[in-house]
């Protein structure tokens, strides 16, 4: 600005020597602007646009004269003169109306930077022109100018929605522009239109906007003005923070303006309720704002106030040396003063650090000295709240009598003014001196006044505590149905307030009271309960079992509806955490529950899935047994053993158990309902268990059934699934013609849909009668397709498979050199995809290659080589285990 200024100097004394009207108006005017940019300069300001105003006038230049009127009315109006501004406005306007320059008007206002120039004798369709041609060129401000006028001509109108829109939009413009001052006009018009549509949320953060752009604008009167009503709308809907944070503007507003009293009480009112709300960084810059100007104008007792305030605020940050400090700064001066009732709150405070700080001697004797006071003014309140202070003091240090006295005392007293709250934690408290003491009568008869209360007033975290401590007392009373209702109570209000780790240790004793007393609809919603908390805490194999415990009492109890809905959540959450012992027992049943509400489609569904997981759980468990135990040895010309490792034989049985037994569920209800395409898949899964199970004549005559239901139905899938299980039925009967038929058929049909897997499993199985037929050339072709077709899909175990197989048929006809060569590739395969079991079988088989030729240390070698893969198959899965 300086060096503008400089310029612009220059540039006068040039024309003024030139005799240059023109050119020392226009310079008069740039001159103007800079100092009334200034706000110490408004006079020099107007000075230059006057005279610019006169020469613009002499020399008959109405445009220039227009913008110098402007440019005064501005410096008026920065300085308040709204009347001479209003003006200078007016005869500005008739001007630019006069010559018809619409676009001079909005450049102007642009340039100017001050929207209040169109403010006094413009309409609607002024404005709405002002827009358009501010749009059209491109003049943002001129944009936000005419929405500003709009918004406040809709406001004068009521039509308060359209002020509300053109109002956004001018703050918008404006804030986009850096205009805080037409931002913060702007925000003051929307916060009108939100009032008086009683949006008094919107309202209330638009006035405080508001106040804080005019703060930085250094105008306070209307920071002032726009914070008052902040306030009243924050206190209208009760926003605590909302109001305390207008509170400390309002102080800020008054400290510029240098009323001071007004501002102290102001930050003094923000820092309370800061305070009360836990924001205690905030509470202290307040408390601290109004302890200075206190102190700075002597002002004795506001300053014992303010630092009292700031004593509370230190004391909740756990700064004790500061809080007490401050408490006895407080406390002098009441005691100057002669102000009793702050003296008693000085000490109360004194007795609030020390006990915090466990220091009981001395914060018993701040507390009596308190309560002496309250009780001599008649502060019942205050004479309440130290007495119940007190009895934690004395029931810290088990001085019971002690302790029960001074809270029966504040019960009394807060009985009698009516304080809901504090009579309800003084019985709690009361209860838990009672309970510590085994006084079970007594402290139930605290704990059910309290719980009542606390219902009453709409404490759920009070009522919730008291119904945990109550189980507590009938518990220990073997009163189990009653602590049950309470446990479970207290359950329900945590887990409705997230409160969940709470929530299931209520659930938890609700369950085990219920359990006691043989309510077992009650324990299955306690279950209920503690199944939902679980799975809060994303505890999901305890939520899952806690929904199936749950499901299966209602089930058993006639409750299907609540039982199906209950298993649902198990196999949800254990879909979720792949735990498929228990995901098999929910399907199951989830499948009960239905077939009993006759929803027997759902229930087939629900059953064929359990029997699924259940097999497949089984096969898990028999892959076990057939691995091969690394403790094994060889020495040449000796035989090569090794042994079955032990393994839960009993678990897969099991699983084979319960998938028969799910698989028959669906079977027989999928006969019931006529659904063939369903009751096939049954009938395969139930004769793929009995396969299993070495039960040869079931599984034939299920995979008979499920193969004509299949073909009756077109179901080409099922079909080829049976006829292929038929065909290794037989050939473990050694009914090799039947395998060979059955394995055939299944091998076309799986190339005719395209399944190159299952072709080229009906491949292997071909290929294995061949070989215990001793027809090795036919295996060898079986085995080679196997092996094309593997390659053909990508599946590389399978291909190594087919490999491995060929290389028994070659060693089967003594071609060493290509069963050497199969066994190989078969190995490189297992080796590159992790299948450690394939690769130490390989490594093996090859030993036997050179064992036969009896080239022993090289079968030696593979054969350790085949025990150093296994272990490493070993150490893998004990790792995973791990």
């Amino acid at each position: 600005l300086a060096e503008a200024q400089d310029s612009l100097a220059s540039a006068r004394a040039i024309y003024d020597g030139l005799g240059d009207h023109p050119g020392q108006a226009s310079t008069l005017c740039g001159l103007g602007h800079i100092f009334r940019a200034q706000s110490n300069t408004y006079d020099e300001a107007a000075e230059y646009f006057m005279k610019a105003q006169e020469i613009y006038a002499c020399i008959g230049d109405d445009k220039g004269q227009a913008e110098a009127l402007l440019g005064l009315g501005s410096v008026y109006h920065a300085q308040s003169k709204f009347v001479e501004a209003e003006e200078l406005f007016s005869q500005a306007h008739s001007i630019y109306g006069r010559i018809g320059d619409f676009v001079a008007l909005v450049n102007a206002s642009g340039r100017l930077g001050d929207v209040n120039f169109i403010k006094f004798h413009y309409t609607e369709a002024d404005c709405l022109q002002a827009l358009e041609v501010g749009t059209r060129i491109g003049n943002i401000l001129g944009q936000a100018n005419a929405r500003d006028r709009l918004g406040e001509i809709y406001l004068s109108q009521s039509k308060y929605p359209e002020a509300e829109l053109s109002y956004k939009h001018a703050r918008n413009i404006y804030a986009r522009a850096g205009e805080s001052l037409g931002e913060a006009r702007a925000l003051y018009g929307l916060a009108e239109a939100y009032r008086h549509q009683s949006k008094y949320v919107e309202a209330s953060l638009s006035y405080t906007g508001a106040g804080e752009k005019y703060l930085q604008r250094s105008k306070y009167t209307v920071a002032e003005s726009s914070y008052k009503h902040a306030q009243d709308m924050c206190t209208r809907i009760s926003n605590d923070l909302g109001e305390a944070k207008a509170w400390h503007g309002l102080g800020e507003a008054y400290r510029h303006q240098s009323k001071d009293i007004e501002a102290a009480s102001s930050y003094a009112r923000a820092g309370e309720i800061y305070l009360d709300r836990s924001k205690y960084s905030k509470a202290e810059s307040s408390y601290r704002m109004a302890s200075d100007i206190y102190t700075r104008i002597g002002q004795d007792l506001g300053r014992a106030k303010a630092s009292y305030g700031l004593g509370e605020t230190y004391c909740n940050q756990f700064q004790y040396k500061e809080a007490e400090s401050l408490y006895k700064v407080a406390r002098n001066i009441y005691t100057r003063v002669g102000d009793v009732l702050g003296e008693a709150n000085a000490w109360y405070g004194f007795g609030e650090v020390y006990r915090r700080q466990s220091k009981h001697t001395e914060a018993e004797s701040c507390y009596v000295e308190a309560r002496d006071i309250y009780a001599r003014i008649g502060d019942c309140f205050g004479e309440a709240k130290t007495l119940y202070n007190l009895g934690e003091i004395y029931r810290h240090q088990s001085k019971h009598t002690e302790a029960e006295s001074c809270y029966v005392e504040a019960r009394d007293i807060y009985a009698r003014i009516g304080d809901c709250f504090g009579e309800a934690k003084t019985l709690y408290n009361l209860g838990e001196i009672y309970r510590h003491q085994s006084k079970h009568t007594e402290a139930e008869s605290c704990y059910v006044e309290a719980r009542d209360i606390y219902a009453r007033i709409g404490d759920c975290f009070g009522e919730a505590k008291t119904l945990y401590n109550l189980g507590e007392i009938y518990r220990h009373r073997s009163k189990h149905t009653e602590a049950g209702s309470c446990y479970a109570r207290g359950g329900e209000i945590y887990l409705e307030k997230s409160k969940y780790t709470e929530a299931e240790s209520s659930y938890k004793h609700a369950q085990h009271a219920y359990a006691q007393t043989g309510e077992k609809l009650s324990e299955a919603s306690a279950l209920y309960g503690l199944g939902e908390a679980y799975r809060h805490q994303s505890k999901y194999t305890e939520a899952s079992s806690s929904y199936a415990k749950a499901g299966e009492i209602f089930l058993n109890n006639s409750k299907y509806t609540e039982a199906e809905a209950l298993y649902k959540n198990a196999t949800d959450i254990c879909t979720r955490v792949r735990d498929c012992v228990d995901e098999a027992k929910a399907w199951y049943g989830l499948g009960e529950a239905y077939r009993h509400q006759s929803k027997y489609t759902e229930a087939s569904s629900s059953y064929a899935r359990a029997g699924e997981i259940h097999f497949g759980l089984g096969e898990s468990h028999r892959l076990q047994y057939k691995r091969i135990d690394a403790k094994f040895s060889y020495t040449p010309g000796g035989a090569f053993k090794f042994s079955r490792s032990k393994y839960s034989r009993t678990k897969a049985s099991f699983h084979y158990a319960s998938a028969k037994l799910s698989y028959k569920q669906a079977r027989d209800i999928n006969t019931h309902i006529g659904d063939a395409w369903v009751e096939a898949k049954a009938l395969y899964g139930l004769a793929e268990v009995y396969r299993r199970q070495s039960k040869h004549t079931e599984a034939e005559l299920a995979y008979k059934e499920a193969r004509d239901i299949s073909i009756r139905i077109g179901d080409a899938a099922v079909e080829a699934g049976a006829l292929y299980g038929l065909g290794d039925i037989y050939h473990r009967q050694f009914k090799y013609a039947d395998a060979e038929s059955c394995y055939k058929h299944a091998r076309d049909i799986y190339a005719r849909v395209g399944d190159g897997l299952s072709e080229a499993k009906a491949l292997h199985g071909l290929g294995a009668v061949y070989r215990h037929q001793y027809n090795h050339t036919k295996a060898e072709l079986c085995y080679k397709h196997a092996r094309d077709i593997s390659v053909d899909i990508g599946d590389a175990s399978g291909e190594a498979k087919a490999l491995y197989r060929l290389g028994a048929v070659y060693c089967r006809r003594s071609e060493h050199t290509e069963a050497e060569s199969s066994y190989k590739e078969a190995r490189d395969i297992y080796a590159r995809i992790g299948d450690c079991v394939g690769e130490a079988k390989a490594w093996y088989s090859l030993g036997e290659v050179y064992c036969h030729q009896s080239k022993h240390t090289h079968a030696a070698s593979f054969y350790a080589r085949a025990i150093a893969r296994h272990r490493c198959r070993l150490y893998r899965r004990h790792k995973w285990a791990n």
